[in-house]
């Protein structure tokens, strides 16, 4: 495994808080200096661009796909119409991340404004820790949990944590939708594990279905 480009990020058996001068003192402010040195970076980016990333309620995200070119059908976005994609979740977590990737790469990758909206979580339990999407929500700029602003709206400059919440949702198996300004493209994965990406012309639905034939091997 390569070292990590952050040395604030290399933690050793060493740097474990343990009893000894300061005690039980010393252990919290070891562990604040870890979640500074995971999430610091993400807070202090989120400080200047708050003006831009959005958090959306359920109303909201509704709203806001009603005046970007997409259907909501009891409280859920519908597939847009032109050529589509049906896929499997891969059971791997490496995959997982990689088939996130891909989705936002061949769906969102372009696109000026994209919502990311969560329509549905805790279906396996046992398959998530929350408390890891709501810290990275935090430092994004949430003002709540993701019971509350499911939505997050992700600008220009903003895609590499709009890929990461893609990835939770994935790696979780949540319910998530994908769905780039325009109304032409949209993706959705599926605690079902399955997942589906629309597209505005054949040719882009047959280069993402080329893509797919790593997953499937």
């Amino acid at each position: 495994m390569s070292a990590l480009p952050n040395k604030a990020l290399q933690l050793t058996p060493n740097s474990w808080p343990r009893p000894g001068p300061g005690g039980i003192l010393a252990a919290a402010a070891q562990a604040q200096r870890w979640r500074s040195a995971l999430f610091g970076a993400a807070e202090r980016r989120s400080v200047g661009r708050h003006d831009r990333m959005q958090f959306l309620t359920r109303e909201a995200s509704a709203e806001w796909c009603a005046t970007n070119g997409f259907d909501v059908d009891r409280g859920s976005p519908k597939q847009p119409s032109g050529p589509s994609e049906k896929f499997e979740i891969p059971s791997d977590a490496g995959r997982r991340v990689a088939l996130a990737r891909l989705l936002w790469e061949s769906v969102a990758g372009s696109a000026p404004r994209a919502l990311l909206w969560v329509t549905e979580f805790g279906v396996w339990p046992s398959g998530e820790h929350r408390p890891l999407a709501e810290s990275a929500r935090a430092a994004w700029g949430a003002p709540g949990a993701l019971a509350a602003y499911p939505g997050q709206l992700v600008a220009v400059g903003e895609h590499d944590d709009g890929l990461s919440g893609l990835v939770l949702a994935t790696l979780f198996l949540w319910d998530c939708w994908l769905l780039p300004a325009g109304g032409s493209r949209a993706a959705f994965v599926s605690h079902d594990e399955f997942g589906i990406a629309s597209f505005r012309e054949e040719p882009e639905r047959t280069a993402f279905s080329r893509k797919l034939e790593w997953f499937r091997g």
